[in-house]
């Protein structure tokens, strides 16, 4: 006379990272264990997981047919796949222009850091971020602020 085969063990996952995603197979055991009748207390037991986390995998299958994890939901991107281009064009057209010359110049209606993280994350580098200092740009009096004036040997 031939056994059945044992029942795999079920994956106990406390590890102490309480903030974990289940995976696929995991939520297959879930929902089979849920489906033959055993109470949710016993599954969050034997898993090592929350209750709120078995019925939500249940309630998650039932819902949407599968075991795999779903899309997020995030942010909206401010600039559209349209605007990232020309974006990419102007920096690349003039690597030295600032960010906010760059914003005014696509009409970007974003701030300057949101401008600099999508060219970083296009990989466009630019060869200046801020407008250059010169001896011929500083005011001759120097800053007005302070009053003071500008001395004849100031090197920059």
């Amino acid at each position: 006379m031939e056994r059945d085969p044992q029942p795999s063990q079920p994956t106990i996952l406390r590890d102490g990272n309480s903030n974990r995603e289940l995976t696929s197979e995991v939520r297959a055991e879930i929902y089979a264990a849920k489906q033959k009748g055993v109470p949710t207390k016993d599954i969050a037991a034997q898993f090592g997981i929350h209750p709120n986390t078995v019925s939500r995998t249940v309630k998650r299958f039932q819902k949407h047919q599968t075991f795999d994890t779903l899309e997020r939901k995030g942010r909206p991107e401010k600039l559209t796949p349209s605007d990232r281009r020309y974006l990419r064009l102007a920096a690349k057209k003039n690597p030295r222009v600032t960010f906010r010359e760059l914003r005014s110049e696509t009409n970007c209606a974003v701030s300057t850091s949101t401008l600099r993280r999508a060219l970083e994350k296009d990989n466009v580098t630019r060869a200046l971020v801020t407008p250059s200092v010169t001896s011929q740009s500083l005011p001759a009096t120097g800053h007005p602020k302070k009053g003071g004036t500008r001395e004849k040997g100031l090197r920059l």
